[in-house]
């Protein structure tokens, strides 16, 4: 079956993927501590928007896991350019997908800010802006999954979390920034 040698090399990925995970997870949630230096207003914004956000990220979810599978197959040099070209593919329609969500939200932008109460335009049109990479992070992910490299997919996890948590941080703190200046 598999040696000793692939065993620990398995655990041992898999251990670092946890790793990540978990750290980059922490650090994800971690922004919620700053809400006594929001006010309930401006948390209550922060909400909505992140849930925006997520709710956004949606229709590209699934493709990590399709795309590290579709990588993990790939071996031959002609493998490797038709996975290319799917990727770039994928990434294009994503991308027409993303157009087409910002289109209606230009043409209802009034009609989204009244109902999800955002007194401030830009905050909408900076999650907006912001979803289309989101949209974009699974289809990256799944190529890093595919391609096996795990320690690179890790640290993006891991970057993504304190990357977000840091500049939270930064904006709420130093800057006495609101809900829109965090996303």
């Amino acid at each position: 079956m598999f040696s000793d040698q692939h065993k620990a090399r398995f655990f041992r990925q898999s251990g670092w993927m946890v790793l990540s995970t978990f750290l980059g997870g922490v650090c994800m949630f971690a922004v919620h501590f700053f809400a006594p230096y929001l006010g309930d207003t401006e948390y209550g914004l922060l909400g909505t928007l992140l849930a925006m956000m997520n709710v956004m990220m949606i229709p590209s979810l699934g493709l990590q896991t399709t795309l590290a599978q579709e990588g993990a197959a790939v071996v031959t040099d002609e493998d490797r350019a038709s996975f290319a070209g799917t990727v770039r593919g994928v990434l294009f329609w994503i991308f027409v997908l993303w157009f087409c969500m910002a289109v209606i939200i230009a043409i209802f932008q009034n009609q989204f800010l009244s109902i999800l109460t955002i007194t401030n335009p830009l905050a909408l049109w900076l999650v907006v802006v912001i979803g289309l990479g989101l949209l974009w992070q699974p289809i990256l992910q799944g190529v890093l999954q595919g391609k096996q490299n795990f320690l690179w997919l890790g640290w993006v996890i891991i970057a993504n979390g304190v990357g977000r948590f840091v500049s939270v941080a930064i904006i709420i703190i130093v800057f006495n920034g609101k809900a829109t200046g965090t996303i």
